[in-house]
């Protein structure tokens, strides 16, 4: 008697999962196909920059540092950020290490790296006080493994400022 009166939905019920769980096991294979293919492009653009082919590298990487994929397109702008500086191109690696270091789905300290390559680059072009509240972050937390760099780096902007105590405080926690 219960399955004459509730075969129907039971039936439909085990069909609608059987179709769920299709419909999940090809999404996963998509994906897993998806971060392969990032995987070769990735792996393509280092083979580039081994046979010393740097333009040839940045522009493979170009798709990937459009990818949805915050992992794979960092570091494909860190990467063309690192040729373009190689190049002496230092304004076009600040804006791809600009990028990465606003990019929120970037780990933290992926984006405290790539704020300390932009700060590098820009050090002579900026205002100290900005190089000081750029690097603000890192050099409060002495635990930060970029701290001693960053330090440093704020310490010289303060120089920069004629305002050699608080260039001091910086050095004094490095050693």
């Amino acid at each position: 008697h219960l399955f004459t009166h509730y075969g129907r939905w039971i039936l439909t019920a085990l069909l609608d999962g059987l179709l769920a769980l299709g419909g999940w096991l090809y999404w996963n294979h998509r994906q897993e196909a998806i971060a392969g293919e990032r995987g070769r492009q990735l792996t393509a653009v280092m083979a580039s920059l081994q046979a010393n082919r740097a333009r040839a590298a940045s522009a493979a990487a170009e798709t990937l540092a459009t990818s949805d994929d915050p992992a794979y397109r960092s570091a494909a702008r860190m990467l063309q950020g690192g040729i373009a500086e190689s190049e002496g191109n230092a304004e076009l690696a600040a804006r791809r290490f600009a990028a990465v270091a606003a990019d929120a789905d970037v780990p933290r300290e992926l984006r405290d790296m790539a704020i300390l390559r932009q700060t590098l680059l820009e050090f002579d072009t900026i205002q100290p006080e900005a190089i000081v509240a750029r690097l603000r972050s890192m050099v409060a937390n002495a635990d930060n493994p970029l701290f001693p760099a960053a330090a440093e780096l704020s310490a010289l902007a303060e120089l920069r400022r004629n305002n050699n105590a608080a260039a001091s405080r910086p050095y004094r926690q490095i050693a």
